[in-house]
């Protein structure tokens, strides 16, 4: 795991008769992950206090950001030998790694080429992804809670369910920077393509923790063989954050996934309620 501290170097120009596709094969196994949705030195900024960085005010700060959540747990777990369980959320990734090399970290992703997204086409998408990823965490916390889960852990999963998609996007600025032209449509289409294989080839390059990337795995679908009931409620949360927040909730009560929990359709409303507040 490269702790992010250098510059990259400009994206080089396109090779003639390279085409979109071809780029974004080449981009699957080397791409740095999503682009930031935190301001990183406000971030940093109001975690300090007399004493130094709190860690508290930390997460808080990064809590909603996927790309610095899915990097500093993979930064935790390759830094961690011991033989304990694996680090699964951002507040024990925070714990074990400590405020100033968290800080390091964080401070580096943003000197990276492409950490801010600055096409307004792309920078459409990545909301539309970072608002469904915030609701179908908050979902999935809340509805742990009610069920007595790992809530934190669930709540990261909900959260890292678009690491595809915006790594997607992250490329398809690069392709851009390269001399590339996009329209709605290519961009539109290279998600819908490119966003699954993406997320996957990620997910294990940085080694995020097996149970971690199952419980991402069922936002969108779950095994029907061997499940837990972490899976399950990932699963209905999975389909409440996709899900505006006035969509009618029957037929989701009725799914497998609700009726396996026995959560029911007011349940399912309580849960939405309290995201919403």
């Amino acid at each position: 795991m490269q702790d992010g501290a250098q510059v990259a170097c400009a994206v080089p120009g396109l090779a003639p008769g390279v085409g979109l596709d071809a780029f974004l094969e080449q981009r699957r196994e080397v791409a740095d992950g999503g682009p930031l949705f935190v301001d990183v030195a406000a971030a940093v900024a109001s975690s300090r206090g007399a004493s130094g960085v709190d860690l508290t005010l930390l997460e808080q700060a990064l809590t909603h950001d996927p790309h610095v959540t899915a990097l500093l747990i993979a930064a935790a777990n390759s830094a961690s030998h011991h033989q304990g369980k694996p680090v699964q959320t951002l507040a024990q990734a925070l714990a074990l790694l400590g405020g100033t090399q968290s800080v390091n970290l964080v401070q580096g992703l943003a000197l990276k080429r492409g950490a801010v997204l600055t096409d307004a086409a792309l920078l459409l998408q990545a909301s539309e992804i970072w608002d469904v990823s915030q609701r179908t965490a908050e979902c999935a916390r809340t509805l742990a809670l009610k069920l007595d889960l790992n809530h934190e852990r669930c709540y990261c999963a909900g959260l890292l369910r678009g690491l595809g998609e915006l790594t997607v996007l992250r490329c398809l600025q690069d392709w851009l920077i390269a001399g590339g032209a996009l329209d709605e449509a290519t961009i539109r289409r290279t998600l819908a393509q490119y966003s699954a294989s993406f997320g996957s080839a990620l997910r294990t390059r940085w080694r995020l923790p097996l149970e971690l990337r199952e419980l991402i795995a069922a936002v969108y679908q779950y095994n029907t063989g061997v499940f837990t009931r972490e899976v399950l409620a990932m699963n209905v949360a999975g389909q409440m954050g996709s899900l505006g927040l006035e969509d009618p909730l029957e037929a989701l009560a009725k799914s497998k996934s609700a009726r396996l929990l026995k959560v029911s359709r007011s349940d399912l409303e309580g849960v939405r309620s309290k995201t919403v507040a």
